[in-house]
């Protein structure tokens, strides 16, 4: 059987994953909310031919409990502020979310 971090459980709701997924990555528990952002990331071998096809879907959540910590996919797990970005290598689909949510001024 394969690998399933990361993925819907059958009979599993998108908010039950993430606040799932947020509990065993990183020790916090969420309240999820509303959805902010969704985008495709699609893997390609070297011949360009299509390995993976992900639908990231991410949520606004709010604090409920827990001390941050890497754990499996996650090495690390901190808590972060705006001019904290900086030192950070972020995705340009995680600093598009952060725009959407309003933590990140548009350009």
């Amino acid at each position: 059987m394969g690998d399933s971090r990361g993925t819907l459980k059958l009979g599993e709701s998108m908010r039950e994953c993430a606040a799932r997924e947020i509990l065993v990555e990183t020790g916090i528990t969420i309240e999820v909310r509303d959805c902010i952002y969704v985008f495709d990331f699609i893997e390609r071998d070297s011949k360009r031919k299509i390995k993976f096809h992900y639908v990231i879907v991410d949520f606004a959540a709010d604090y409920v409990a827990g001390e941050p910590r890497g754990a499996d996919d996650a090495l690390e797990a901190r808590w972060f502020s705006r001019k904290d970005l900086g030192e950070l290598q972020i995705a340009q689909n995680t600093l598009a979310a952060l725009r959407t949510v309003g933590f990140l001024k548009s350009d």
